[in-house]
């Protein structure tokens, strides 16, 4: 039988173990989901991120700054990138701007 699931990255944290991993769902056709896990809670998945693309449409929605000015958007937390990948959909932004990930 094949495993259901890959463990991507693991590291142990102050708040515990931080797990990514990958899996197939079969009932889904197979599709492939990320999840990250603390604890053995879910903490983030592939399959379910609306939420996190909301948080930079609400946010960026409540900026008040003149019509072509440039933004300086910080988008920071422990995710999967939804949120960021939503927040560059606008076409405001100053093209210097860089990534960084820190692990916990």
């Amino acid at each position: 039988m094949e495993k259901s699931f890959e463990e991507l990255d693991y590291c142990a944290t102050p708040l515990g173990e931080l797990i990514l991993r990958r899996r197939k769902i079969p009932m889904l056709e197979n599709e492939v989901v990320h999840e990250i896990i603390l604890n053995g809670e879910f903490l983030m998945s592939s399959l379910f991120h609306v939420v996190e693309e909301a948080l930079a449409d609400l946010g960026l929605a409540a900026v008040e700054a003149p019509e072509g000015e440039l933004l300086h958007v910080v988008v920071g937390g422990l995710g999967l990138g939804y949120t960021a990948a939503a927040a560059l959909k606008i076409q405001r932004w100053d093209l210097s701007a860089s990534l960084t990930i820190w692990r916990l």
